[in-house]
């Protein structure tokens, strides 16, 4: 199956929406600017809904199931967790590749997580993947920081990568586009007892909060190639792909878990998380 985004034109939206949604699922899967999901049940979805529709030109196509993990508003503090592992102890070479669909623009303090490694002082994370205030791109490779000239786009879904090529440079990338660069190469923070989070930094820090649906995060090990990354956007990560360390497609229908389908077989842990919700393609 693919998932495919759903544009529909005002003059027709509503027979569309009466054609292939029933109304009580549509219910559920309003979203506002300012929120997110409304769910039944916390963590659970008995009824996922597959959504199909027109496929614009210049939008990617891919496959991963009929729901994704939302991570909560401001003051729910919804992320999840990744205990320690050796394989994600990286500190070389180094490709996060993720899909997000914000909700809203970032706004004061507020910083929308991605994925980051932290032993929760802040002080010497190996990577911190984020959108911030005025919607910007921003990855931290160690000591050096990349921020995107662009924004990101919301209530849309995109593909971001953040990549660290430990001879020659680090790389930002917005669907399939450079976005930053910085030149040198770079050898990572150590991090033996860190944690790898997804969604947002640590409890009681709400204004980290991801604010958005989030589709797959995946961990290389390797230097992945623009052509790769482009490739990825309409093609899913086999599970035994070159220097693939971790593989979370976020795809469930209820739990706590998120499952690494990956060989190293580093489960997470959700905690105040809006939950799986059917995914809205657009």
């Amino acid at each position: 199956m693919r998932w495919i985004a759903l544009k529909l034109q005002s003059a027709i939206a509503p027979t569309i929406v009466a054609l292939l949604v029933p109304l009580a699922a549509l219910a559920q899967v309003m979203i506002s600017g300012g929120g997110g999901p409304s769910l039944s049940a916390a963590n659970t979805w008995t009824a996922p809904q597959t959504f199909s529709g027109i496929v614009p030109s210049n939008k990617a196509v891919y496959q991963n199931g009929a729901t994704c993990l939302a991570l909560g508003q401001a003051g729910s503090q919804g992320l999840a967790i990744i205990a320690d592992n050796a394989a994600h102890r990286i500190t070389g070479d180094l490709t996060i590749l993720a899909w997000i669909r914000p909700w809203k623009v970032p706004v004061g303090s507020e910083y929308g997580i991605i994925c980051l490694r932290d032993d929760d002082s802040g002080s010497s994370m190996p990577w911190n993947f984020y959108t911030y205030e005025t919607g910007l791109l921003k990855g931290h490779l160690g000591a050096v920081q990349l921020t995107s000239s662009q924004t990101l786009p919301v209530q849309q879904w995109n593909q971001v990568a953040l990549v660290n090529d430990a001879d020659t440079g680090q790389y930002l990338y917005m669907n399939g586009t450079e976005v930053a660069n910085a030149a040198g190469a770079l050898t990572l923070p150590t991090s033996t007892g860190f944690t790898t989070r997804i969604g947002c930094w640590k409890s009681g820090q709400p204004q980290f909060t991801a604010q958005a649906d989030i589709g797959e995060i995946a961990i290389f090990n390797t230097v992945l190639s623009p052509a790769q990354i482009a490739a990825y956007r309409t093609g899913q990560i086999p599970t035994n792909a070159p220097g693939l360390v971790s593989l979370y497609r976020l795809n469930a229908t209820s739990g706590t878990t998120i499952t690494d389908s990956a060989a190293t077989g580093a489960d997470g842990t959700i905690s105040n998380a809006y939950g799986w919700v059917p995914r809205v393609n657009q």
